[in-house]
C-alpha cells in the first residue's frame, strides 16, 4: 500500500501557497497529478513537466486544462520534458 495525497492537498498543508515553479515527472502521471491541483487557487509562474509517456489524448486535455486556467504550453518535442507558462509571466517579470 502507497499513501496518496491530492497535490493542493499537500501544498495547503507545507504552507507553499506561493509557488514559482512546479516540477511533475511522475512517470505518465503527470496529467493525472496536475488533476489535483486548483489552478484557480494555486497559481506557479511556471509549470514543468515530462509529456513522453503521456498519450495523446492525455496531453491534448492537459494542455486544454492549462490553457483554460492562462497557461501557455511550450513543447519540448518529442519524448521530452516541457513548460507551461502563466501567460502573464513576461508582464509581471
Amino acid at each position: 500500500m502507497v499513501q496518496t495525497a491530492r497535490l493542493d492537498d499537500l501544498i495547503e498543508k507545507h504552507q507553499m501557497l506561493d509557488l514559482d515553479i512546479l516540477q511533475l515527472d511522475t512517470e505518465g502521471f503527470e496529467w493525472e497529478v496536475l488533476q489535483t491541483m486548483d489552478l484557480a487557487k494555486i497559481r506557479p509562474w511556471l509549470i514543468h513537466f515530462e509529456h513522453g509517456h503521456l498519450s495523446p489524448a492525455a496531453i491534448g486535455a492537459m494542455v486544454e486544462h492549462l490553457n483554460r486556467h492562462g497557461y501557455l504550453v511550450y513543447f519540448g518535442g518529442y519524448d521530452s520534458d516541457s513548460v507551461a507558462m502563466r501567460n502573464d509571466f513576461i508582464l509581471e517579470q
